[in-house]
């Protein structure tokens, strides 16, 4: 699924989409060009697509390798709720996110995170499996903040870990793949907007 939520239509590459067919059975396009939340877009596909066991979310400024997904079938347990990445800095090629306590380091694929410690990381590259979804639903609880107007929804989305640990729900979180992505602190000024984006948004998810 390719989500465009503005401001203008998205037209397709009919050539393409012919090359992503050889890697995907099919290709659905959702456009949502009236100013909606990012975050009421991602939980409506999650409600839209219940019967799917896990979603993995991307953005426009990430790039994954081959084995993405495999890796993600590899490493995967049947306890596991959430999958995050690695992810590098395409400008510096250093690790950046996940933060666990205040630290950014490269932990080896199939780690377990003890899900008291404090998480962060960006939106991008999270595999929200169903078995938390069905946690977030159990206590009438959005898997994205709809608070969060900006780009880093995922800021809510940590935010809520919080909650479901508060309400004695057992999370499992593996770190799976390294993804490479286009950070505002080593890339082109054009992508300023995104930086004060990324600061209102971390500000706003600050517990006070």
């Amino acid at each position: 699924m390719i989500v465009n939520y503005g401001p203008n239509p998205l037209e397709f590459d009919k050539d393409f989409i012919h090359t992503l067919g050889f890697y995907v059975r099919s290709i659905i396009l959702k456009q949502f060009l009236d100013g909606r939340l990012v975050s009421f877009i991602f939980n409506s596909i999650i409600d839209e697509y219940n019967e799917y066991e896990r979603f993995i979310f991307f953005d426009d400024e990430s790039y994954v390798g081959r084995k993405y997904l495999k890796n993600l079938d590899f490493y995967y347990r049947d306890h596991v709720d959430l999958q995050v990445p690695n992810i590098i800095g395409r400008g510096d090629g250093k690790v950046h996110f996940p933060i666990i306590d205040d630290s950014a380091l490269k932990s080896n694929d199939g780690v377990e995170i003890n899900a008291k410690k404090l998480l962060r990381s960006l939106g991008t590259g999270l595999v929200i499996y169903f078995s938390l979804v069905a946690k977030f639903k159990a206590i009438n609880v959005e898997v994205f903040d709809s608070k969060f107007t900006l780009r880093e929804v995922n800021c809510g989305f940590f935010e809520r870990l919080g909650t479901l640990d508060l309400q004695s729900s057992e999370i499992t979180i593996q770190i799976v793949n390294t993804l490479g992505h286009s950070l505002f602190r080593n890339d082109s000024p054009t992508n300023k907007s995104h930086a004060i984006e990324r600061i209102l948004a971390s500000l706003a998810s600050t517990k006070i």
